[in-house]
């Protein structure tokens, strides 16, 4: 795999389960090891041993299975939002301020447009849709520079979809960059500007918005192998 992005970038990795593309996206967040190559950001080679050391070069991570490796069961909605940046609402005590770390969350509530009647209501009363607002509202509080989204709309009520890609495009790629993996190729060519597709561990093809071939039936023949 060799490619670049930078800020506004929005790629996308495609292809069929066990492509290649899964085990891709989560190296880049340290969850598995480089044979070899570079990772670079910003003219610094990253030796990313861990999910830890991503999330301190600012890169953040949302799940394939969110249920399982997302969310936090039987917790609330703030504890969800706040659970990897609560040490920018500690006071010098190192006690949390509340105060403010409920108003954060009320923020990103309404930004992201949670159907919820508060911070404290618990996860489990909210739709799937709703739980991956609040799980895409955890990842920005850290102000990532590389964003990598592992099928964002997956499990998603249709009327909820279309919210959260106009955020992926609009919200999210304005001070990151972000890498979506989806098995929707319609929202592949909705959201991205450039699509690597990958086979057997490789990259087969690149699909780059304006040219010919960035559409969703010439992007699906090329996952198939066609």
């Amino acid at each position: 795999l060799t490619l670049s992005l930078g800020t506004g970038d929005v790629i996308g990795f495609a292809g069929l389960d066990g492509s290649g593309k899964d085990e891709a996206a989560e190296a880049l967040f340290g969850l598995g090891v480089l044979d070899a190559g570079t990772f670079e950001m910003e003219g610094r080679a990253l030796h990313l041993a861990s999910p830890g050391e991503a999330m301190k070069h600012l890169i953040a991570l949302l799940p394939k299975h969110r249920e399982r490796q997302a969310v936090i069961q039987g917790r609330s909605i703030a504890e969800n939002t706040l659970i990897s940046s609560y040490r920018q609402f500690s006071t010098a005590l190192g006690l949390i301020d509340s105060r403010r770390a409920r108003q954060v969350t009320a923020d990103k509530i309404v930004e992201f447009k949670v159907k919820a009647k508060g911070p404290e209501i618990g996860m489990s009363g909210l739709s799937g849709g709703n739980k991956q607002k609040v799980l895409i509202a955890r990842l920005t509080l850290n102000a990532p520079r590389l964003l990598i989204l592992n099928e964002p709309t997956r499990g998603v009520d249709l009327a909820t979809k279309p919210e959260i890609l106009k955020a992926i495009r609009t919200d999210l790629s304005r001070d990151s960059a972000v890498i979506m993996l989806t098995e929707s190729e319609e929202e592949m060519i909705t959201v991205c500007d450039r699509i690597y597709v990958f086979f057997r561990g490789r990259i087969i093809a690149v699909l780059k918005r304006g040219e010919e071939n960035f559409t969703v039936s010439a992007l699906y023949k090329t996952i198939q192998g066609v």
